[in-house]
């Protein structure tokens, strides 16, 4: 039985402790919050007890950690965590800094501990489904992958405040999951949006469009948005030399109603713990069940630093207006212009 310490007991966390609370290999002993009440809550519902970090992280117990706090933690906590010799599940990203997130890796391989970074559309059935027929030659090679996320409501002003742009706390998603289905780096970028939801806040557009382009020629094409009236869009189209893979949304409800006025069905569904609970479930079996068998974790911190670093590249793109070429992830350079973070003007 492995127990954990989860830290952050916002939305996410909810969702990992009642998966933690579901495994017949793992126990939660601690929840972690700034916000006493909020841990509380949590704590009290699942079964847990609360506790500070040093106390969570000094027992010995404990044998793992998630950390789904807000993403500009999650830095300190990766490096603090391996620190004490704990195994890490980490939500995406590993920080919205490259520079701070090399650092925290380089603090997992000096700790020598495990450490998965919680890329979840790997593990949702339906893109599994279309990884696994792409992968067996279904449609030969693939040449355009059009990827769509679009979130129904923009989270709160504060979470963008502290969790980078668009590039960095959404786009990261399809930036794996498009090296996951090529198997190979974007070697350019390019990316134009706008800002439509929160046109005041400084923090980069809240709808974009991005382009990558692998070494062989695929071609990606990602668009988000902080907003979609009608539901929680994801939607993933892989184009190959003989054929098509597709993913629509799940609707809330299979029925149709057809009449003489014409025919109505149910929209997506609602949000990201919605559309993605069965994702959320695997995956944190997937690091359970790798950590009990002692075997290597996927995906790894590598992936997590990869994109980010893309994602770096892509802001670097939408600021200069320019095409950008993606460096090696051993650059320590980064980004192209040295530069370890994008601060945004008000001109986008």
């Amino acid at each position: 039985m492995i127990k954990f310490a989860l830290l952050g007991a916002g939305r996410i966390g909810k969702v990992h402790a009642q998966n933690l609370i579901s495994s017949p290999d793992a126990a939660l002993k601690y929840v972690v919050d700034l916000n006493l009440s909020a841990a509380t809550e949590l704590a009290k519902s699942v079964g847990a007890k609360t506790g500070s970090l040093e106390a969570a992280l000094g027992d010995p117990d404990v044998v793992a950690v998630i950390i789904a706090s807000a993403t500009d933690t999650h830095a300190e906590l990766i490096e603090r965590s391996s620190a004490a010799g704990k195994a890490i599940f980490c939500e995406k990203p590993l920080d919205v800094d490259v520079a701070r997130s090399r650092a925290a890796l380089e603090a997992v391989e000096r700790n020598k501990v495990p450490f998965f970074l919680a890329f979840n559309r790997r593990f949702d059935p339906d893109y599994r489904a279309l990884h696994d027929a792409l992968c067996s030659g279904a449609i030969g090679k693939p040449e355009l992958i059009l990827i769509t996320s679009r979130d129904q409501e923009p989270p709160p002003k504060d979470y963008l405040q502290q969790s980078g742009s668009i590039f960095r706390h959404m786009t990261i998603h399809e930036i794996d999951l498009f090296r996951w289905l090529t198997k190979e780096e974007p070697i350019e970028v390019y990316a134009t949006g706008g800002s439509f939801v929160y046109p005041g806040l400084n923090v980069g557009p809240d709808t974009a469009v991005v382009t990558l382009r692998s070494q062989s020629g695929i071609i990606g094409v990602i668009n988000n948005s902080l907003r979609s009236s009608f539901g929680y869009d994801q939607r993933l189209e892989v184009q190959g030399e003989r054929g098509m893979l597709a993913v629509d949304n799940p609707r809330r409800s299979q029925v149709l109603v057809a009449d003489s006025t014409g025919q109505r069905s149910a929209g997506p569904q609602s949000s990201f713990i919605e559309r993605f609970a069965d994702a959320y479930r695997i995956e944190l079996a997937s690091f359970i069940s790798a950590l009990c068998a002692g075997k290597s974790m996927e995906p790894s911190g590598t992936d997590g630093l990869r994109a980010s670093l893309i994602a770096e590249c892509i802001e670097q793109a939408y600021q200069t207006r320019q095409p950008v070429s993606v460096p090696n992830v051993n650059n320590k350079r980064f980004a192209p212009n040295g530069e370890s973070h994008v601060i945004y003007g008000t001109g986008h």
